[in-house]
């Protein structure tokens, strides 16, 4: 496939367009100026959406909170605003507009956000045949992390993305502990792990986690000790009781069982009513399932079908990219019908669900 970006014109200075930590453009290893708080908006749904068409009502979403009279000039107004700021960089010609869209061609890799995706994607591929490459890909992928995603900008848009942002360093931060406790790595991570529990005291696939490696790490009590911390906080909290998977691996840990030191224990059981589940490297649910081919890594001139490609949904004509609309709700009663394509199919604390339109 090409690796071409849609305007095939020589790039004098590299772009770097960082999401992951305050939004920031560098060229030419320079930071650059990025213009008023509304046009960062604009650049950021065309950045998440990996090149592929966004209609001009799905910016003015991810733009405004409350639309004002007149968006639809003052978004003409803030594209010819970000062309000039692009065009600055030698990048004229990359923000086009046709049929009441706007599509922004750039190289996949000049975002941090998709390069963190295409890590964890090869991560998923490597795991289980090469574990220490997948934990290598992990690690380089969380690097990218500079703290809070879009550190500083507003909006509701940019809360939702920047919520799904968080998740999927959380899936990832989880992936990578599995695996290192599955390569023997238990006591090397607990700190990483008591830290994230102590983030999200709800959140039993970390709970689990933390169980297992506590218990391999010669901590029986200190395992045991967790799942009733667990059960009370969400007794607390929501009313509600722990998951069965707990209360079946703390009773395995009473009796030593020898299974758990098994590669395969360490699955969490995700086809449980109430668990939540969100696939390494699928940052999240599309509007469709038909298994579409598979985005370029090299390029984001072409709009993509990949359920792996990036967050956000494509639209009913399966070319228009739809800016996550979600609103964040616990899962307890439920049930998420997740799969696991892989043996880092990892579960989140949280369940994003999509709206397509509003």
């Amino acid at each position: 496939m090409s690796t071409e970006i849609a305007v095939s014109a020589e790039r004098p200075e590299h772009l770097d367009f960082r999401l992951l930590g305050s939004l920031q453009l560098i060229a030419g290893g320079h930071p650059r100026a990025l213009g008023p708080e509304q046009e960062q908006r604009m650049l950021v749904a065309l950045l998440a959406a990996m090149g592929t068409p966004v209609t001009h009502g799905r910016l003015m979403e991810a733009i405004w909170d409350d639309q004002p009279d007149g968006a639809l000039d003052a978004l003409y107004h803030l594209a010819r605003g970000l062309r000039r700021r692009l065009e600055t960089v030698g990048y004229a010609g990359v923000l086009t507009g046709v049929n009441g869209t706007y599509r922004l061609g750039l190289p996949v890799q000049s975002v941090d956000v998709h390069r963190f995706h295409a890590l964890v994607s090869r991560a998923r591929q490597a795991a289980g045949a090469d574990d220490r490459r997948a934990v290598d890909l992990i690690e380089e992928a969380l690097r990218l992390h500079r703290g809070q995603p879009l550190a500083g900008l507003r909006g509701r848009w940019v809360d939702s993305y920047r919520h799904t942002l968080l998740e999927e360093r959380h899936a990832a931060e989880l992936a990578l502990y599995e695996i290192s406790i599955r390569q023997g790595e238990s006591r090397e991570r607990l700190p990483g792990l008591y830290r994230l529990y102590r983030e999200r005291p709800e959140d039993e696939w970390v709970a689990w986690l933390l169980m297992h490696a506590l218990y391999r790490a010669g901590r029986q009590e200190d395992a045991l000790a967790v799942r009733r911390e667990v059960a009370s906080h969400l007794d607390k909290t929501i009313a509600a009781a722990s998951l069965k998977a707990l209360a079946d691996l703390y009773e395995r840990i009473l009796r030593h069982d020898e299974e758990l030191l098994r590669p395969e224990a360490l699955s969490f059981p995700t086809g449980e009513a109430g668990t939540r589940a969100w696939v390494l490297g699928r940052p999240g649910p599309r509007a469709h399932e038909d298994g579409g081919g598979q985005q370029d890594e090299g390029s984001m001139g072409q709009a993509t079908r990949d359920t792996s490609a990036g967050a956000g949904q494509a639209g009913p004509d399966r070319g228009e990219w739809v800016p996550p609309i979600a609103h964040t709700s616990i899962v307890i009663n439920g049930s998420v019908n997740a799969g696991r394509d892989s043996v880092i199919g990892t579960s989140i604390g949280t369940q994003n669900n999509y709206g397509g339109s509003r």
